[in-house]
């Protein structure tokens, strides 16, 4: 029953963890690009930014998506296999 828990969980973990890492890597990562890019162009620092932020997203898209799930599985078995959720610790 122990192991039917963290595997759930784990699952479940790794479904909301995925997608936390990867709007938090698009929203950071497309705000650097985007101040950079609207640093160097003043005049249409919003227009720039928003342009760079989307060839951002776009250039690094596979990037995006494998450091996701390797960093959302990664974290979601730490959680449930580590013990540090309460209902998947050992019961002594």
């Amino acid at each position: 029953m122990l192991i039917f828990k963290r595997t759930i969980t784990a699952i479940f973990a790794f479904i909301v963890l995925y997608f936390i890492f990867w709007f938090a890597i698009l929203i950071i990562g497309g705000a650097i690009a985007g101040g950079i890019a609207g640093a160097q162009n003043p005049e249409n620092a919003r227009l720039a930014g928003e342009i760079a932020g989307r060839q951002f997203a776009q250039k690094y898209l596979t990037v995006i998506m494998i450091s996701s799930i390797v960093l959302s599985g990664v974290c979601s078995f730490i959680l449930t296999f580590g013990g540090i959720l309460p209902w998947c610790r050992k019961s002594q």
